[in-house]
């Protein structure tokens, strides 16, 4: 089961269309209707943060979501899902050089992780004013995955763990190998739970 917290986000059933292609059970619930004892009881297989509004700190259980499952499942932020991931590693939030609101941004990337094998420049799609700072990539359990040419962190990852972020929207249509990237994550997600089969 794919279990994606909307952050009251227009566009969280386009993340859900995209997640459907590998996964016929996938169940969608506000930030603020469901509780973390309530999700322990479901076989999450795969935690999405989607976008939405605001700060981490707005997004209801999101952010308590990321600090209780960090590790013991994958984890895959959205936008400000990124953001939840980032500030409860420690990142600080800050203003991006520009609001960006459906505009393309090429990124540079580490081919690692949700961007294996995808070339190394990419045009995506972003809805956002804020990011995580910079200062991020001090973190000793915070890999910078992705930036964009004007140096702005695009995604992360968490050390050791099947947790992966992006800032961009790879759902979107017109961002560049996006299904290909949540292909990556369903394989990161496929090859964690064969590691810790019962």
């Amino acid at each position: 089961m794919i279990v994606i917290i909307d952050n009251y986000d227009s566009y969280v059933h386009n993340l859900a269309q995209a997640f459907g292609i590998h996964c016929d059970s996938i169940k969608i619930f506000k930030n603020d209707q469901v509780s973390i004892e309530e999700l322990e009881q479901l076989p999450i297989k795969l935690l999405v943060i989607s976008p939405g509004p605001g700060k981490p700190e707005d997004a209801g259980i999101s952010l308590d979501l990321v600090q209780h499952f960090s590790g013991k499942l994958p984890i895959f932020g959205v936008c400000l899902g990124l953001q939840c991931i980032g500030v409860s590693h420690g990142g600080l939030l800050t203003h991006a050089k520009r609001p960006m609101h459906g505009k393309l941004s090429r990124i540079v990337h580490n081919a690692k992780g949700v961007f294996e094998k995808l070339k190394n420049e990419l045009f995506v799609v972003r809805y956002n004013s804020l990011i995580i700072s910079n200062d991020i990539d001090a973190q000793p359990d915070i890999d910078v995955t992705a930036v964009s040419d004007d140096g702005e962190v695009m995604a992360i990852s968490v050390v050791g763990q099947p947790t992966h972020a992006v800032q961009f929207h790879p759902e979107s249509f017109n961002t560049e190998a996006g299904k290909q990237l949540i292909d990556n994550m369903y394989q990161i997600t496929k090859a964690f739970w064969t590691q810790h089969a019962d």
